[in-house]
């Protein structure tokens, strides 16, 4: 996922500005990928460290699991409420916010693709400017593809979300 994450941001960026090239930007995108798989790890290491959560594969069914601690105790049942919770939003959020990053950057190819831009002088330029939009439509096709892949993913987490 996150790859796709930075195909289409770079793209975008590659289309909305094509006179400056990606390096410009490598610092601020390796940020984001470094602040990211920091997010990732430290949600998973903090939780299934502690406990507060348990991972269960069922072999039969190709299934994964993340459940809560149960207790008959009242009082641990309050105690890994709010830690379940904390995870549970996390996740959520694991999943939603590179979709939209995705679908934002997606939006932002296609209305720059869309517009006409006009052609340079030489011939050259010219072939390398055809050559670019053929690509960046490519992208842009594979980027809508995973949105419509990922749709109903998307969709369940945000109501998980949302309720």
């Amino acid at each position: 996922m996150l790859l796709v994450v930075l195909l289409s941001v770079t793209r975008t960026i590659s289309i909305v500005s094509p006179m400056r090239h990606i390096k410009h930007y490598a610092n601020k995108m390796l940020y984001g990928v470094v602040g990211f798989a920091t997010l990732l790890l430290s949600i998973d290491i903090v939780f299934l460290s502690v406990q507060w959560v348990k991972v269960h594969y069922y072999k039969y069914m190709s299934l994964c699991e993340v459940a809560a601690v149960q207790s008959e105790s009242e009082e641990l049942s309050q105690k890994y409420s709010a830690p379940t919770h904390i995870y549970s939003i996390l996740i959520q959020l694991e999943l939603i916010i590179p979709c939209v990053v995705v679908f934002a950057s997606f939006l932002t190819s296609t209305v720059f693709l869309m517009k006409s831009r006009p052609i340079q002088y030489t011939h050259i330029n010219s072939k390398n400017e055809k050559k670019f939009r053929r690509v960046s439509i490519t992208i842009a096709l594979y980027t809508a593809l995973f949105l419509v892949c990922y749709l109903p993913c998307f969709l369940l987490q945000v109501l998980y979300f949302v309720s």
